[in-house]
């Protein structure tokens, strides 16, 4: 099979499971208690937690084996409320560049009614066991998430209102919520959200199906210009990429991939690599034989990421590209400049294209860039850590 034709099952494939996990959309409310909450957040006190799509068999049998303090910590996408009035939100999707991590705590917060000056938007850590697809691409996050996300802010707010009518035993008609407070109408009386979030645990799940969603326009949040949460971070050379992470006894390794696509190594001067100052060890990886997982390569690794690179810097290898791919940026560069005089017929033509250029001085030019979806906005890293016979990433 050619190699895009390839590219593009894998891609059929991963569309299908993420449509699979995106069915399931139940909502569970978990009370947490004070010893857990503190293990979870660093905070005292009580809680809620709201959590949706959570209905995976190993999820379900996790939460089943809990102990009642036990925090429910496998979510997909959720929203906690802490005694000090701060919504926290967890964006399952990563940030890329492209502002879901703020977005999906505004579309929360808009129908929570939350004060934005309180929310605060953290990384979900990664569990596909709970969370299912964990990517990002094809700007699809919000589409995918924007139910969902709203449905959980609602129905957190429904949940809320409920506890403070409760408590004032009044009609929830007559209870409003606002930039995280309810207040009750007729009375002018008010509690923050942080005072409620132990009641409103306590408080019967509604059907997200049935709890009103605003209306375009009632927003207050959305639509509106906002400084991205992480913004200071990025600015001010905070801990927030994955090359930050540091840990006891970490080494550094890099990979020199075959440059076409089903290429293999035939040799590399790895004794001379193993003796440079650094380098703890240097060896083939023959892939997985997938072009979307590991291809062949060397992999080196050193005390220091300045030894990885040096000793990467003065690897040689001599490739096998004889069954490799003969797709190449070369080759399609030479396409183009083939097709290029031989352009199909215009399916629109505005003006008169040939007079306008014939009348002006005319600058022409050609551009190319590599097949990437986006340049990277920080070095590809990840961290792993090999303990008790298990790969943690």
């Amino acid at each position: 099979m050619p190699v895009l034709e390839k590219f593009a099952q894998y891609d059929a494939e991963m569309q299908a499971l993420i449509a699979e996990v995106e069915t399931i959309s139940p909502s569970v409310v978990t009370t947490i208690g004070r010893r857990s909450f503190l293990k979870l957040a660093g905070l005292a006190g009580g809680g809620l937690v709201l959590a949706f799509n959570l209905d995976t068999r190993s999820a379900k049998a996790e939460m089943a084996a809990a102990t009642p303090d036990a925090a429910t910590t496998e979510m997909n996408a959720f929203v906690r409320i802490a005694p000090d009035n701060t919504v926290t939100v967890y964006s399952k999707g990563p940030e890329i560049g492209q502002g879901i991590k703020t977005a999906f705590g505004l579309i929360i917060a808009e129908e929570l009614d939350a004060d934005w000056k309180t929310v605060k938007v953290d990384q979900a850590a990664i569990n596909p066991k709970v969370y299912g697809y964990q990517g990002a691409g094809g700007s699809t996050s919000i589409p995918r998430g924007w139910d969902q996300l709203r449905q959980a802010g609602a129905t957190a707010r429904a949940m809320l209102i409920a506890a403070a009518a409760k408590q004032w035993n009044v009609p929830v008609s007559e209870c409003t919520a606002s930039e995280s407070t309810v207040i009750h109408t007729p009375s002018k009386r008010k509690l923050t959200y942080g005072e409620l979030a132990k009641a409103a645990a306590a408080q019967p799940v509604p059907d997200v199906a049935k709890v009103p969603l605003k209306t375009r326009a009632e927003y207050k949040l959305l639509g509106k210009r906002y400084t991205g949460v992480d913004n200071l971070k990025v600015v001010t050379g905070q801990p927030l990429f994955g090359i930050d992470v540091t840990m006891p006894g970490m080494v550094y390794a890099n990979y020199t991939k075959c440059p076409a696509v089903g290429g293999k190594v035939k040799s590399a001067n790895l004794d001379e690599i193993k003796k440079m100052p650094g380098v703890l060890d240097a060896f083939v990886l023959e892939g997985t034989g997938s072009p979307a997982e590991v291809m062949p390569g060397v992999a080196i690794i050193a005390k220091t990421t300045w030894e990885a690179f040096k000793a990467k810097a003065a690897l040689k290898v001599d490739w096998d590209e004889s069954s490799a791919s003969k797709d190449s940026l070369t080759q399609a560069a030479v396409k183009a400049k083939e097709l290029g005089p031989n352009l199909p017929t215009p399916a629109t033509n505005i003006g008169d294209v040939d007079a306008a250029f014939a009348a002006g001085k005319v600058v022409e030019a050609a551009y190319d860039y590599a097949m990437v979806s986006h340049q990277q906005l920080e070095p590809e890293v990840t961290t792993g850590w090999w303990h008790d016979g298990t790969m943690e990433l």
